[in-house]
């Protein structure tokens, strides 16, 4: 079966997603993407001619338009008449205007196009434009022939706008946190050196990482910190990762006089050595992945509203805690209760590893995508069941 998956660009955590599905016998995939984004980017690139897929670069186009955010890709049609790929799955993201053209090349080819979306809406459209866009939204949501959800948040998201459940199958997206299995040992060794080298073995670690722009909401976390260091001092704060509020965050450490927060920039390399010498994981804003990275490095995780994946990852008390959005109070309240109980701290970092696992390892994502392709293609496709665990 050839498939084709169309996306704005080739995201470097997607790589091992794809190399397994290429695996699998009788699929033949394609990725049609607009450049490489991620850290090594140009390694990446030559690395794909030797992968178990090909890609193919089109060129994508990003428009604003009256608060919303638009996206062409050019040269679409021309491959997909060359190459009559089986199965299409597109970009589920409804700013995609290219993905109307390729849904009416399904309906006249008769070959099944289906939407692989995260369903998360951000919330900056207001006004007519919200209107005109959930308009659009509903009416363009019933023309694939199908979709693979992030989790249960992407669904219902679909649901609202009247797509039929049984269209809707979860893949939860993810990492490879089997190559976070294979070498945890190794960074739990390299943690305690690093832990030595900075002199934080006496302290317990908050890790967050992440681009640090406004959506990210550091601003909260530091906040929430400063309460929190002001009744302990045992306490530290990491932070991964570069933006352009980094000096701004830095400038409110300094003059809010905020002790015990570690600036450490952008890590690409090593950077398992600081979630396994980390005690709590905190998403302040925006994202999704890094609760992935930071569970299976067995760390409770504290979240708001981030791409909609933390409803099925972060369980209330289990494997770790939501505070309301945009309140460092509310965060601070969390953290303490968490911190109170270092037993209850350990305790949910265990139970945080195995439920991502358990839901979301690679694996098990190649596995579901697998089985829907099985459902919607019709030659080739080895059963999605033939993989065997390493975990």
């Amino acid at each position: 079966m050839k498939v084709a998956i169309l996306w704005q660009y080739l995201f470097h955590y997607r790589i091992p997603f794809y190399r397994q599905l290429g695996q699998i016998p009788g699929v033949d995939l394609t990725i049609l993407h607009g450049g490489v984004m991620g850290p090594a980017a140009e390694g990446i690139e030559s690395r794909c001619g030797r992968e178990s897929f090909r890609t193919i670069k089109i060129k994508t186009t990003i428009k604003p338009l009256l608060g919303a955010v638009l996206y062409f890709q050019t040269g679409i049609w021309r491959h997909l008449i060359r190459e009559r790929y089986d199965l299409i799955v597109c970009e589920g993201n409804f700013g995609m205007i290219t993905n109307l053209p390729v849904l009416l090349y399904g309906k006249l080819s008769g070959k099944p196009v289906l939407f692989w979306t995260a369903g998360w809406e951000r919330g900056r459209v207001k006004g007519l434009t919200a209107l005109v866009r959930r308009f659009f939204i509903r009416i363009s949501a019933r023309l694939p022939d199908g979709y693979l959800c992030y989790g249960i948040n992407s669904r219902d998201f679909l649901l609202k706008f009247g797509v039929d459940a049984s269209r809707c199958a979860i893949v939860q997206n993810t990492i490879d946190i089997e190559e976070i299995a294979q070498h945890y040992e190794e960074c739990l060794k390299a943690g305690q050196q690093e832990k030595e080298r900075l002199g934080l073995t006496e302290k317990t670690i908050i890790l967050t990482v992440g681009e640090l722009r406004p959506s990210k909401r550091v601003d909260v976390l530091l906040e929430a910190f400063r309460e929190i260091r002001s009744k302990r001092d045992n306490v530290s704060l990491l932070l991964i990762g570069d933006g352009p509020e980094k000096h701004g965050l830095i400038r409110t450490t300094v003059d809010k006089g905020i002790p015990d927060v570690i600036f450490l920039g952008s890590v690409f390399t090593g950077i398992g050595r600081y979630f396994a010498m980390s005690d709590l994981f905190i998403l302040p804003g925006e994202g999704g992945l890094a609760i992935n990275e930071a569970m299976a490095y067995g760390l409770p995780v504290i979240c708001s509203s981030a791409d909609g994946t933390e409803k099925d990852l972060v369980i209330e008390g289990l494997t770790g805690s939501f505070f309301k959005s945009g309140s460092a109070d509310a965060l601070a309240c969390c953290i303490e209760k968490l911190l109170s109980s270092p037993e209850a701290l350990r305790t949910m970092g265990i139970a945080a590893r195995n439920h991502v696992y358990d839901i979301a390892s690679l694996q098990k994502s190649v596995q579901q995508f697998a089985h829907v392709l099985e459902q919607h293609g019709n030659s080739g496709i080895a059963p999605s069941g033939h993989f065997q665990s390493t975990l």
